[in-house]
């Protein structure tokens, strides 16, 4: 007896029939069932008969797998492996996703025969074409499993996985993959579907194209398709600061609302600011937004060209956000002057110099919270201008509410 426990060829082949778990494994199972996956075919929901991840619980739980079962198979490799499955038959549907997500041929080559039941919820084409493996795709298909739909490579760039897929006789499509393929600026996958499929697009395609600034994808989008984008498209590219597109848009027959230029101004899209003044006006808010965000040049452009004005608003949050030089232009050059809040929300975030150019060159003053928010966050210099300037503390009591 003791010769056979002693023999090293001898007793791996007797403990193999006796119950238990491969060393290997023994303390990567608990962790596997710990996070349910075992349950891993039931985490996902269905287009038809298209299985799609479930709220984004199928991409966590394939990445919290990916973080435990990585290092074990960087360790132990396909034996490994195959050892956990025959211990815990239950993971080889995530264990096979995995590999399809991954592009791992030598895991998928290994467990071909796998019971199909357990991916009727999982696409494992499905995997494998998002993230452009075109290889594993070819492997599976042409190994009885079903296509995926093809608005997951589409959204993704894998041209030549929509086109593999488009050639199989079970092709599945919705409008969301020439949306998605436009929205990430995929132009030829955009061309391929108009081109082959009948699905068409949304609004989406052409809204989201042209707020990320394709400009190609925009063009084709308006020469080839009927669908259009949405009212207020050309003012939510105005703010994008997408002037070529914008232009096309315009061109198109899209106009623009007086809330584009505003918007433009408020992020400092100075090119289109001028574009716009030509084709539409603005409102007041134009100039409070780009004073907010201390782009100087498009306030004193809208100074000097435009009517509208601006409010307290623009001073205000300049001052809070530490422009010193928009807040000297509207104290020099305009007359809508501030409230107590440019002082007070300067104060409170240690804006040192707004706060002794408002105390010395303003009469609006401050309230009992600008000296409170300044001794309770530690700025003394505020502190010290506010009490040298009392006297335009318009709180009429010590007590502050809050």
């Amino acid at each position: 007896m003791n010769i056979v426990v002693a023999s090293a060829e001898l007793l791996p082949q007797i403990v193999q029939f006796q119950e238990g778990v491969y060393f290997e494994v023994h303390t990567l199972i608990p962790r596997m069932y710990a996070n349910n996956f075992d349950l891993f075919p039931f985490q996902v929901s269905y287009v038809g008969c298209h299985a799609v991840p479930s709220d984004g619980k199928f991409d966590r739980v394939l990445s919290a797998f990916d973080s435990i079962f990585s290092p074990f198979y960087g360790q132990y490799g396909v034996v490994g492996v195959d050892r956990l499955l025959k211990c815990a038959p239950k993971l080889s549907c995530i264990v096979l996703a995995h590999a399809a997500r991954s592009g791992r041929m030598d895991l998928l080559r290994q467990y071909p025969q796998v019971n199909r039941d357990l991916f009727q919820r999982v696409s494992l084409v499905e995997q494998a074409a998002r993230f452009g493996h075109l290889t594993a795709v070819d492997y599976l298909l042409g190994n009885g499993h079903p296509p995926c739909v093809l608005d997951v490579p589409a959204a993704h760039g894998h041209f030549a996985i929509v086109q593999r897929l488009h050639h199989t006789t079970r092709a599945f499509c919705t409008p969301n993959a020439m949306d998605m393929a436009a929205k990430n600026g995929h132009l030829n996958i955009v061309e391929f579907l108009h081109t082959y499929r009948t699905e068409g697009c949304t609004v989406a395609a052409l809204d989201d194209a042209a707020k990320a600034g394709h400009v190609a994808i925009v063009r084709f989008l308006l020469v080839n398709r009927t669908e259009g984008g949405s009212a207020y498209l050309p003012d939510d590219v105005a703010a994008a600061g997408h002037l070529g597109v914008l232009h096309m848009l315009h061109d198109a027959g899209m106009r623009c609302t007086s809330d584009a230029m505003d918007r433009a101004a408020g992020h400092g899209h100075f090119d289109l600011v001028v574009c716009l003044h030509e084709l539409d006006g603005c409102s007041s808010r134009a100039m409070d937004l780009a004073a907010e965000n201390g782009f100087m040049n498009v306030v004193e452009f809208l100074h000097n060209t435009r009517h509208e004005g601006c409010t307290t608003y623009a001073m205000d949050r300049a001052a809070k956000n530490g422009f010193l030089d928009v807040v000297r232009f509207l104290h020099t050059s305009r007359d809508e002057g501030c409230t107590t809040n440019a002082v007070d929300w300067a104060a409170r975030n240690n804006q040192v110099e707004v706060v002794l150019f408002l105390c010395t060159h303003r009469h609006e003053g401050f309230t009992h919270r600008a000296v409170v928010d300044a001794q309770t966050m530690g700025h003394a210099a505020v502190t010290s201008i506010l009490m040298q300037h009392s006297h335009l503390n318009t709180t009429t009591t010590m007590s502050c509410s809050f």
